[in-house]
């Protein structure tokens, strides 16, 4: 998952690489966000409404969502809290 014009959001590609600026996550923010992404990617993945049918399932993630909507565990966008993908 990457961010805007940067083709990785850790490591800037060469026209914008600055000495200082070049590597500005440190090898444990770079691991913790790749854990993250690959934890929302299978999300996606896996998020299958009607056999067959595999839909974005990033709105489970969004905690203010629960409490605006009145979703409750037994729902079928519901995801536990421990199990929801905040990268930021």
């Amino acid at each position: 998952m990457c961010l805007g014009w940067q083709p990785c959001a850790y490591v800037r590609p060469a026209p914008y690489r600055h000495p200082r600026t070049a590597r500005w996550w440190s090898p444990e923010d770079i691991a913790a966000f790749k854990k993250r992404t690959e934890a929302l990617a299978d999300q996606y993945s896996s998020f299958e409404p009607l056999k067959g049918m595999h839909v974005n399932g990033v709105v489970r993630n969004v905690d203010a969502r629960y409490g605006a909507f009145d979703v409750k565990p037994g729902a079928k966008l519901y995801l536990p809290p421990d199990q929801r993908v905040h990268i930021w």
